[in-house]
Parts: C-alpha cells; structure tokens; sequence
C-alpha cells in the first residue's frame, strides 16, 4: 500500500516573537524623538525593519531589530556585520526609490542602527546602538 507524502506547513515561532520586538522598538525610538517612516520593507536583497528619521540630525535612520530573550550566548549587536549593513542599504536604496521617489541617495543623509530588545526575568531592555 503506496502512502501519500504529507505536507507540513511549520509556523514559524520566531515570527509573533520579533514583531513584537519591533513594535517595542518602534515605540522607544518614538520616545527618543525619532519619527516613524515605514517598517517591515520587503526587497530581494532583504528587509528593513523600521525605517525613521532622526531630526536632530536631520538624517534617515535604518534599523535592524534584533529580539532575544535573555542573552545567552552573544549580544544581538554582533548578529549585524558588514555585510549585513552592506545589504540594509542595498534595500533603502529601493525604499527610497519605491516610497518616497528619491533615486539620489547623495542628497540624503542616512544610517544604520541597531536596536536590540532583550526580555530578562527582570523586564524589557532595549539597547540602541548607532553603526
């Protein structure tokens, strides 16, 4: 007796896990005194989590979210490399251009951050670093 193959669609649990990462440092950075612009933006070469502008600066600001519980092996910070920031501004040279019509990227001043959400036995921290 042929039995069919089964097809399992696993849901991804990281997925509820990091968006509410997202939101929680889309907040903070609100706090900070930085505006929201966009979040979660799609291209091949990857996604920008949040998109906001920095007006003290006067500079866009894109940031990748990193959510842990705990630290337990290494902080998210070291999860972005260069290759990592190399492809975050792959992806706001199509955001800008797709969004906001801005084919240019030299007129604009732009960069990348890091934030980290971590949930400890003790709370949410957040952690903001600039790249």
């Amino acid at each position: 007796m042929l039995r069919k193959a089964s097809i399992f669609f696993l849901m991804d649990h990281r997925k509820p896990f990091g968006a509410k990462g997202e939101e929680i440092a889309k907040k903070y950075l609100v706090k900070k005194g930085l505006n929201f612009i966009d979040q979660n933006f799609y291209t091949r070469e990857g996604e920008l989590d949040l998109v906001m502008y920095d007006s003290l600066r006067k500079e866009y600001v894109l940031v990748e979210v990193k959510t842990r519980k705990q630290n337990k092996f290494y902080p998210g910070e070291m999860s972005v490399d260069q290759r990592k920031i190399a492809k975050m501004y792959q992806a706001g040279r199509k955001f800008f251009a797709r969004k906001m019509g801005i084919e240019d990227l030299d007129k604009l001043r732009i960069r990348v951050d890091v934030l980290v959400v971590e949930f400890t036995d003790t709370g949410v921290w957040c952690r903001w670093t600039h790249r």
